[in-house]
């Protein structure tokens, strides 16, 4: 008859395991069942970033100039 080399699983079964939930990590990385999800933030984070940073520093830049005209 042969060797079967796939199991019969039941193709509607879900997987519950007690106490874990798929639920990857915002940033950093969690152990998740069997395997490391590592999630890191890309480029794009780091454009935001400075893009917040530069909008900061000219609203600071533009309320002291409108406070002392001499500033600019």
């Amino acid at each position: 008859m042969g060797v079967r080399l796939w199991p019969r699983f039941n193709p509607h079964a879900a997987i519950k395991i007690p106490g874990m939930a798929y639920q990857p990590p915002l940033i950093g990385s969690k152990m998740l069942l069997n395997f490391n999800a590592i999630s890191m933030p890309d480029i794009s984070f780091y454009i935001l970033v400075i893009a917040v940073g530069l909008a900061i520093i000219a609203l600071i830049i533009d309320k002291k100039s409108k406070r002392n005209p001499e500033y600019v």
